[in-house]
C-alpha cells in the first residue's frame, strides 16, 4: 500500500507538469484503492493535498482541476467493487471494536527515535522480541538536515523552486509524527475517523516516505 501510495505521488507530480500522464494518475491511484483500504484513504487524502499545492500555481488550472476530477470518478467506479462492501458492510465485521484499541499502540518517543529490531508483534512496555517502530536513522537524519535547508531559503532566498515541495512533506512528516506519538492522545479521543487507522504507529511509514 505505502508503495503505491510513492507511485501515487509520482504519477500526480508528472500529470501536473507535463499534462500527459492522466493515465498514469488512474493506474497508479485504482492499485493504490485495491491495495489496503485504510492506506487508501490515507494515500488519497494526502494526494488530493499534493495535487492541490501542485496545481493551484499552473497556467492551466481548470483543465487539470477537471482531468483529475474525472480521474478520481474513473477510479471510484473501477474499485467499486472493493470500497462499496467496506462502506456498507462494515457494521458485520469487527473493525467497529478495533477502533477502540488504539491507546494500546502508540510507541513512545525514545522507540520512534530507535528500538532495536524484531520480528514479534508491538505491545505496550517493554517485551521480548517486539517489532521496531522506529522511524530509521537515515531517514530521521534528512527530515532533519531538510529543516536546515527549508529555513535557510526562506531566510535568505526569495525564490527557490523546491521550497514548497520540501515544506510540504515536512508538514506532513511532523503531523504524522505528532499523530503516532502518545502526545496525540486527546486528539484520537475526540476526532473519531481518526480511529480508523487502528494503530497509531501505522504512521510511521509515511513519515519515513515524507522523509
Amino acid at each position: 500500500g505505502l508503495g503505491f501510495f510513492v507511485l501515487f505521488l509520482l504519477s500526480i507530480d508528472l500529470f501536473v507538469h507535463s499534462k500527459k500522464h492522466v493515465g498514469f494518475v488512474i493506474f497508479s491511484w485504482t492499485c493504490l484503492v485495491l491495495s489496503h483500504n485504510i492506506t487508501a484513504a490515507i494515500g488519497s487524502g494526502i494526494g488530493l493535498l499534493f495535487f492541490f499545492m501542485l496545481a493551484i500555481k499552473s497556467k492551466d488550472k481548470k483543465k487539470l482541476f477537471l482531468q483529475f476530477i474525472i480521474s478520481g470518478l474513473l477510479v471510484t467506479l473501477l474499485t467499486a467493487f472493493f470500497w462499496v462492501p467496506v462502506v456498507f458492510e462494515t457494521a458485520q465485521t469487527k473493525l467497529v471494536q478495533l477502533t477502540e484499541d488504539y491507546t494500546h499502540f502508540f510507541p513512545t518517543f525514545r522507540e520512534l527515535i530507535y528500538s532495536t529490531w524484531r520480528f514479534g508483534p508491538f505491545k505496550e512496555g517493554i517485551s521480548p522480541g517486539k517489532m521496531s517502530p522506529q522511524i530509521g536513522i537515515v531517514h530521521s537524519f534528512i527530515f532533519v538536515f531538510s529543516l536546515f535547508v527549508v529555513s535557510f531559503f526562506v531566510l535568505f532566498k526569495k525564490s527557490y523552486a523546491y521550497k514548497n515541495f520540501i515544506l510540504f512533506f515536512l508538514i506532513f512528516g511532523v503531523i504524522c509524527f505528532f499523530l503516532a506519538s502518545p502526545f496525540s492522545l486527546f486528539i484520537w479521543d475526540n476526532f473519531y475517523p481518526l480511529r480508523f487507522i487502528q494503530l497509531p504507529w501505522r504512521l510511521v511509514g509515511y513519515i519515513a516516505i515524507s522523509a
